[in-house]
């Protein structure tokens, strides 16, 4: 699959190798989960008055990544660009536009689904016709407006991942947590994120006035293969770490109804901050909520289109018999006049003989007799 900047056909980078940038960017982009762990700075509640801080986070990063751009120094321009990215994609997700109890139980296991479902999304992208047309705003605050927008775009879905996701089946299999609808969704936000966080840095290319600097396709490769055997066993203890977390809190909630002990720190922050701030409520008020049913709307995995069936093989065409040899043509009858002559030539010629001997017998036979007498 394509990276998603290749596939939103940023112009302002066609010199450059695209993935090798996004490999670069993808390593920094986690710094903000596990290094700074400033996590009120990863969300933009748009329904409580923009509380949270990733407005101010995206125009700092963006700043340091203009000023690394300008100077050239293309891996501090790297860095800089993945911890952006980091804070302008994460309002995109729509739990992080929002905060209630029912969110809490599942939001683990919601973004391990969506991280197992990127090649869904992008059929689904493809399916639409390719990723979204987005441009720049002109205003002066333009990049406040472009995280703005993602954020709202993205808080129209957070009651139908609560209502629709299936926690039992996702815990189990990710991408099977996400029925159609779901999976509708995020797919456009997906588009909308790859194709922002793109124009971003178009614009960030062209206010540093540089252009990328050009690497040779073998060098590309060779810096591909270097990365390749680490970042395989990270993945895959990533993916183990994430199932680990993503149990631990089901179990939690079969048997408690909740999700608290085993809640992840970023969601304990946010959480905490949430009811201090916005809702003036003490935790203990929020740790007695029970929440609503999760899922109650699911309609269930989408079945997989059924295969095509092959076509039929044409038959061999019957070679046709071979005509039947004619029979010889049955001799003519013979005449009348044929037959007739052909009796006489018996009795006359061949039958001659005997009829002589036939009347010479009875003479002979005269003479032996003697004559009677009286």
């Amino acid at each position: 699959m394509r990276c998603a900047i290749c596939a939103a056909k940023r112009p302002s980078i066609g010199a450059i190798s695209c993935c090798i940038i996004t490999t670069i960017i993808s390593k920094r982009a986690k710094a903000p989960d596990d290094t700074f762990k400033d996590f009120k700075n990863h969300v933009l509640h748009v329904r409580d008055n923009d509380w949270g801080g990733a407005i101010e986070a995206c125009e700092e990063w963006y700043r340091r990544t203009v000023r690394a751009l300008a100077a050239k120094d293309w891996r501090q321009a790297a860095w800089s660009a993945g911890v952006l990215s980091h804070y302008y994609c994460d309002p995109i997700q729509p739990f992080h536009t929002h905060q209630t109890e029912e969110e809490g139980v599942i939001h683990r296991a919601v973004e391990w689904s969506f991280s197992k479902s990127y090649g869904i999304f992008q059929k689904i992208i493809e399916a639409r016709g390719g990723y979204p047309q987005m441009e720049t705003p002109a205003s002066e605050k333009w990049l406040a407006e472009m995280v703005r927008a993602g954020a709202q775009a993205s808080t129209k879905h957070y009651e139908l991942i609560i209502d629709h996701y299936d926690f039992a089946v996702g815990v189990k299999d990710p991408p099977a947590g996400l029925d159609q609808d779901i999976r509708e969704a995020i797919a456009g936000l997906v588009g909308h994120a790859a194709v922002g966080f793109s124009r971003i840095l178009d614009r960030a290319f062209a206010e540093a006035a540089v252009s990328p600097p050009k690497i040779g396709g073998g060098l590309q490769a060779f810096f591909l293969a270097l990365e390749t055997p680490i970042q395989a066993v990270l993945k895959l203890m990533d993916d183990a770490a994430s199932r680990k977390e993503v149990e631990a809190q089901f179990q939690e909630f079969q048997r408690t109804g909740k999700v608290r002990a085993t809640l992840g720190d970023d969601d304990k922050v946010v959480r905490a901050l949430y009811a201090a701030e916005v809702m003036n409520t003490p935790l203990s008020s929020l740790d007695a909520q029970w929440p609503r049913e999760i899922g109650t709307q699911s309609t269930g995995t989408p079945k997989p289109a059924p295969k095509p069936k092959p076509a039929p093989k044409p038959k061999a065409e019957a070679k046709p018999k071979p005509a039947p040899k004619p029979k010889p043509a049955p001799k003519p009858a013979a005449k009348p006049a044929e037959i007739e002559k052909g009796h006489a030539h018996r009795c006359g010629r061949g039958g001659g003989a005997q009829s002589r001997e036939g009347a010479k017998a009875p003479a002979r036979s005269a003479r032996r007799r003697p004559a009677r007498q009286g």
